[in-house]
């Protein structure tokens, strides 16, 4: 009887161990609260300044890095990044990834999102997908429609693949979204903290 409990017990351990958060929110060195979510990581730094030039100080954020399906990462650690940025002040979400340098990249050519359930999307150059303020190669989903569609498609899903348009031939930088969901609601809960 004692295995049977035993395994029984592991059985459903096991089984409810996807649904239970053991994440507890740490003070950083780099002076930033953060919590773990499965495969993201949760970021709302101590000081808030909603004037501030740096959108380091106006927003709390949840980013994850390129990996394989399985959850292994692939390349050098930590490879390209996927973040949903929330700002601190109004709530307002936005979307940016980190990919190859611009220069490498054929504009006239759409990037393509693959979602875990099948969905497709086509972001244009331009209007869909722009640099992000001076930087080469992080990139923002410039439409707030767009973005609020694909941030659902992501929280829906398990995984979003981002096909980029090399100049060379398309590279796809594969994301988990998996723990995207708790990661947001400590941007929310922690977007009042400082220190």
């Amino acid at each position: 009887m004692f295995i049977k409990l035993t395994k029984f017990t592991l059985a459903a351990l096991l089984w409810l161990a996807p649904t239970l958060s053991f994440a507890k929110p740490f003070h950083h060195q780099f002076e930033e609260l953060r919590e773990y979510h499965r495969h993201w990581l949760a970021v709302c730094p101590d000081r808030h300044d909603p004037n501030s030039n740096s959108e380091y100080y106006r927003n709390c954020w949840a980013s994850t890095f390129t990996g394989d399906e399985n959850g292994s990462f692939k390349g050098d650690f930590p490879g390209f990044r996927l973040s949903v940025s929330r700002n601190r002040a109004n709530g307002n979400k936005a979307i940016t990834f980190v990919a190859p340098l611009l220069n490498f990249i054929d504009t006239n050519q759409p990037f393509i999102l693959i979602y875990s359930n099948g969905d497709v999307e086509w972001l244009r150059y331009g209007d869909g997908i722009t640099t992000n303020g001076n930087s080469d190669n992080e990139f923002l989903f410039a439409n707030p429609a767009s973005s609020a569609r694909n941030l659902s498609k992501m929280l829906a899903g398990n995984y979003v693949t981002i096909r980029v348009p090399l100049k060379a031939g398309p590279k796809d930088l594969f994301f988990s979204t998996i723990g995207l969901r708790a990661a947001l609601k400590f941007t929310r809960d922690f977007a009042n903290h400082s220190r």
